[in-house]
């Protein structure tokens, strides 16, 4: 991963999608035509067909979206898998891989957020 970015929420269109993640790329000097992927993490499920459709056509290939049905290599163990939001699941995957578990992430994005990973590495709720 070379950088993250964090977007307000508001509706746009594939092509206003790809105007901005152009912006992006050129703020770390890249262009969208040297990736070989993409993954999209979010938490605003409505917003997030336009990313889709411009991340997988910048990279010619779908890009993988974090969600519970998409990360079969992290068991979740809370009640509704379901309900395990994006940027949750991603967090969980993160500290596991740069710190191991046990865990205790905090996330402090719009809400602060504790979640909890097991020392098999499950995601076990927050």
């Amino acid at each position: 991963m070379r950088h993250s970015w964090r977007l307000t929420s508001s509706r746009m269109t594939a092509d206003e999608a790809a105007l901005r993640a152009g912006e992006l790329l050129a703020t770390i000097g890249l262009a969208s035509t040297l990736l070989r992927g993409a993954v999209l993490c979010s938490v605003a499920p409505a917003l997030t067909p336009p990313w889709l459709e411009r991340a997988g056509a910048a990279v010619g290939t779908p890009p993988v979206e974090v969600s519970a049905a998409t990360v079969p290599h992290l068991a979740i163990r809370y009640h509704d898998r379901m309900s395990v939001g994006a940027d949750r699941i991603a967090n969980a995957i993160a500290a596991r891989a740069l710190y191991g578990t046990p865990a205790i992430v905090v996330d402090l994005g719009t809400a602060t957020t504790f979640d909890c990973v097991s020392q098999p590495g499950a995601y076990l709720g927050g």
